[in-house]
């Protein structure tokens, strides 16, 4: 969440010719709904079976990029989809940098709304920062989306 996750894979896809997906954004689309409404109406783990069921239909595309929600990792069955057909590739940031870019947009997020922003993320990253270590075909500290984007680039080439 606030990694830039979204940005960055459509400009990968942009400089590869390859289609793009964002698993949020394709949820909402067919839910008709908000990620924040769908964890309001349904719960998280109604969300957790959509987003599973979405890896299902994207992990089977070639010459694709995914952008996926960042609790993905919590249901192994996704990661072995995805590492099927691809890599993973788990952009590193800091609580710090993380609280700075979502401060403005805590409200649209479902995990973090009516919290203590720097206290929820750092408890969000410690739940899930082994599993995206030790899932990641490639690990890389997500500081400037220009440099990022370059060292992703030479890594799948």
């Amino acid at each position: 969440m606030g990694s830039g996750k979204s940005t960055i894979a459509k400009e990968i896809s942009k400089k590869l010719n390859a289609d793009y997906y964002d698993t949020d954004q394709m949820i909402e689309n067919r839910e008709g709904k908000t990620i924040s409404e769908i964890f309001e109406l349904y719960g998280e783990n109604y969300f957790r079976k959509l987003e599973e069921d979405l890896v299902k239909e994207v992990s089977k595309c070639e010459n694709s990029i995914i952008s996926t929600g960042g609790g993905i990792v919590l249901n192994p069955d996704n990661i072995s989809l995805l590492k099927k057909n691809g890599l993973i590739i788990y952009l590193k940031n800091t609580v710090d940098d993380l609280v700075s870019r979502l401060k403005e947009e805590s409200n649209n997020r479902p995990l973090i709304i009516k919290n203590d922003l720097h206290t929820k993320i750092d408890e969000i990253l410690k739940q899930r920062e082994n599993l995206y270590k030790n899932n990641a075909d490639f690990i890389i500290e997500n500081k400037r989306v220009e440099t990022t984007i370059e060292k992703i680039f030479n890594f799948i080439r």
